[in-house]
């Protein structure tokens, strides 16, 4: 399993696929627009919040080097 953090845009939406971690979770999730897809196992936002998510997966990357 991969461990690399991957941002893919399509149809105005940002894919972000990340390793879970628990601290990311709770955060991305204060994003009113974030939702967890199933299929894909990743989470979509807004590609304007993209900026944004960013500062939170490398808040939760750091985190899981602790």
């Amino acid at each position: 399993m991969s461990k690399e953090i991957q941002v893919k845009i399509k149809n105005e939406k940002a894919m972000l696929f990340t390793p879970y971690n628990m601290d990311f979770v709770k955060r991305i999730k204060q994003f009113s627009d974030a939702r967890w897809d199933t299929r894909k196992k990743c989470w979509t936002i807004n590609k304007e919040n993209l900026d944004a998510a960013r500062t939170v997966m490398k808040i939760g990357r750091a985190s899981c080097r602790e």
